[in-house]
C-alpha cells in the first residue's frame, strides 16, 4: 500500500504587462512544484521525474541550497539553527519550478517550515 505524499504540483499563469516605453503584454502557463524534502527518495518513482539527475522534469538540490553535496534539508536546518530560528522544524517544503530537460529557470523559491 502506498502512502499519500505531501508533495504536489500547482498550475497557474504568469502575466506581464508593460505600458512604457512600448506597450507589451504576455501570459503563459506555469507549474510550481511543492516538494516535501523528506519525500525526495520517494519522488523518483514518478514517471518522467528524477531527483538530482537528468529527466524530462527534475529537481536538483544544488539549485536551491549552497551548491554543496550536503542534503538540502540539512542545509536549511543549519541556516535556521545558526540564526536562532525555528530549531527543530518538522517538515520543510519547497515551492519552486522543476528543471525541464535539464534547464533551470527558477525566479522564485519559497521554503515552508512546518511543525
Amino acid at each position: 500500500m502506498s502512502r499519500r505524499l505531501n508533495s504536489s504540483i500547482f498550475r497557474g499563469e504568469v502575466m506581464h504587462h508593460r505600458i512604457r516605453p512600448v506597450q507589451h503584454r504576455f501570459t503563459y502557463k506555469v507549474s510550481s512544484w511543492l516538494i516535501d524534502l523528506d519525500e525526495l527518495a520517494e519522488l523518483h518513482h514518478i514517471p518522467g521525474f528524477s531527483v538530482n539527475r537528468f529527466n524530462l522534469f527534475s529537481f536538483n538540490e544544488k539549485d536551491h541550497g549552497d551548491g554543496s553535496a550536503k542534503p538540502l534539508k540539512q542545509q536549511i536546518q543549519e541556516v535556521l539553527e545558526n540564526n536562532g530560528l525555528m530549531t527543530g522544524a518538522g517538515r520543510i517544503e519547497l515551492l519552486c519550478y522543476p528543471r525541464i530537460l535539464g534547464y533551470v529557470f527558477n525566479p522564485l523559491s519559497v521554503f515552508l517550515l512546518l511543525r
